[in-house]
Formats: C-alpha cells, sequence, structure tokens
C-alpha cells in the first residue's frame, strides 16, 4: 500500500520546523490551478537560492495523488501536500 503521485507539480511550499514549539513557519508558498510553468518553478528557486540560511528548510510539492487502492486506475485522485528532498527540489526547479 502506498501513495502514489503524478509527478506534476502544481504548487511548492518552502518552511521550517520550530522544534521548541512544535509548530512550522512557512517561508514560501504557492499554489496553482495548472501546472506550474518553469518561470513558475523558477522563482521559487530563486527564493530559496537568496536565502542566508538553507540547512533547516523542508519543501513539499502540492501534486495530484492517488493510493494503492485506485493504482493504476486513477478513479479518486486527490490533491496534497507531498514532502520531498533537497535534491529532488533542486533537480526540479534549479536547471530549468
Amino acid at each position: 500500500m502506498g501513495i502514489y503521485t503524478s509527478n506534476k507539480i502544481y504548487g511548492i511550499q518552502l518552511y521550517i520546523i520550530n522544534e521548541n514549539e512544535n509548530t512550522s513557519t512557512e517561508l514560501y508558498k504557492c499554489m496553482y490551478e495548472d501546472v506550474m510553468t518553469k518561470n513558475q518553478m523558477y522563482q521559487a528557486y530563486l527564493f530559496y537560492k537568496n536565502l542566508n540560511e538553507k540547512k533547516n528548510i523542508l519543501f513539499k510539492i502540492y501534486t495530484e495523488c492517488c493510493d494503492s487502492f485506485d493504482y493504476p486506475y486513477d478513479r479518486n485522485n486527490y490533491m496534497m501536500w507531498f514532502p520531498i528532498s533537497l535534491d529532488s527540489f533542486l533537480n526540479n526547479f534549479e536547471n530549468l
């Protein structure tokens, strides 16, 4: 069982976890009704690039998902924020 993503990116969120307060702080967030354009993705990368402190940044993409019960039939797709690694962020957003 698992969650499968469509690999289409409709939004991006950059945030940090505040461990002392058990909360998160959103640094950057954008969501679109359509798949992000290269320019929109590059703007998110430029925001990240210009941050002074990068070591605690976490990333989520807004993407279309389905679970293992519906895969590969795509009957009950839904949108959700899905965590990605720094490497995935850079691979998708840096070299456009």
